[in-house]
């Protein structure tokens, strides 16, 4: 059972990445879109946020058929949404066509980050690596972004904005082939019979209140990670040192995770987390729009509030879900994420656009993630009322 359980939490780890870079390609090659197709702050910001859109309304329905389906059907089609839309992305020049290979790009990867964590729910709960399992699973959007931004960065610099894009067309549909091999034929954790709104009400509404503070954490986090390059190479930066600075604030979350995981599943720290999370990116990411100095101390305090912000939601996760609920609670948390994803770089574009400046972008981006903290202190482990 170890090898299988193993073997999974790989497979989450390779769905989820391809998550990642699907959503987080475009802050890397932005400077280089801008530049080649003319496009305005704003319009930067409706791209990016329109990944999200399609997961907005698809997200509860996927985690529905998650449960219902398995994960190899559902798995198989958000693969394959993902690959056909990133090479019509790569192969797109004009605004809306561009938009249009975004949203569709954005269903197939809610579905994957819906089955990413469901798989590690449904092999690795109630064992004591639950934490351990959810820390690696919750390395692979950071190793994305790191990905994006040491290596796409400087394949668009030299051959042009849509080679990266085919590049990770390339790696999701190797996964894609991967995917189809390894994970097995399982039976659905719930019946297709039962409507998705009856599945809804069923649900743990506490699931609600943590998936409110994981959309305001991403609404914030994402104007710093949609707008941090272009400030950077605006400050006199190149291309190569503003990706580099990026990927650089990725890479403690990616040693740190297992370790936090384990830590906070065993104390019980979720909500204690956002909390330091939330207050630790609203300082830094001030700091760093507002000094042009000091930007490694910036990156260490954004580093650090990217550990524990990612890690304090989904650590906290199973204590609210049932396995026959596993898809459509991790829909719900997606939805949301989603969400911000939506509100975050278009608020923020739009407010670069209104000042001609980033400094009320970052403010606003530090503001949204405090007001996630709030939500997120009116939860209640469960686990912890069930041992006293």
């Amino acid at each position: 059972m170890k090898r299988q359980q193993w073997s999974m939490l790989a497979t989450s780890f390779a769905i989820t990445l391809v998550f990642a870079l699907a959503q987080q390609f475009l802050p890397p090659i932005i400077p280089v879109m801008r530049s080649s197709l003319e496009l305005s702050a704003g319009q930067i910001g409706i791209l990016m946020a329109s990944v999200a859109l399609f997961g907005i309304v698809v997200s509860p329905f996927a985690g529905h058929l998650g449960d219902g389906w398995g994960i190899r059907k559902l798995g198989i089609l958000g693969l394959l949404l993902v690959v056909v839309f990133e090479a019509a992305f790569a192969l797109s020049k004009a605004f809306p066509l561009l938009i249009v290979s975004r949203l569709f790009m954005g269903a197939g990867a809610c579905v994957l980050s819906i089955l990413g964590a469901q798989i590690i729910t449904r092999y690795f709960a109630g064992t004591p690596l639950l934490g351990t399992a959810m820390g690696i699973w919750n390395a692979a959007v950071p190793g994305g972004i790191v990905i994006g931004q040491l290596a796409l960065s400087r394949i668009a610099l030299h051959h042009g904005w849509q080679m990266p894009v085919w590049s990770i067309a390339l790696f999701s549909a190797a996964v894609l082939g991967a995917y189809s091999l390894v994970v097995p034929r399982g039976q659905p954790a719930r019946s297709m019979h039962e409507s998705v709104m009856t599945a809804l009400r069923a649900l743990d509404r506490r699931v609600w209140l943590l998936g409110a503070s994981w959309m305001m954490w991403n609404a914030g986090c994402m104007i710093f990670i949609t707008f941090a390059n272009d400030l950077l190479t605006s400050r006199g930066y190149s291309l190569q040192q503003a990706g580099t600075f990026a990927a650089m604030l990725e890479v403690l979350p990616i040693v740190v995770s297992p370790w936090l995981g384990h830590y906070m599943d065993r104390s019980r720290t979720h909500r204690q987390a956002m909390v330091i999370a939330s207050l630790v990116f609203t300082v830094f990411s001030v700091l760093f729009v507002t000094q042009r100095s000091g930007l490694v101390l910036s990156g260490l305090g954004i580093s650090l509030a990217y550990v524990l912000g990612p890690m304090s939601v989904f650590g906290y996760a199973p204590a609210f879900l049932q396995s026959d609920n596993s898809g459509l609670g991790y829909g719900i948390l997606n939805m949301m994420l989603n969400v911000g994803v939506l509100i975050g770089p278009a608020v923020g574009g739009a407010l670069r656009d209104a000042t001609g400046a980033y400094v009320v972008s970052f403010i606003a981006g530090g503001a949204m993630t405090c007001v996630g903290a709030v939500f997120m202190a009116f939860l209640h482990d469960p686990r912890t009322e069930m041992s006293r």
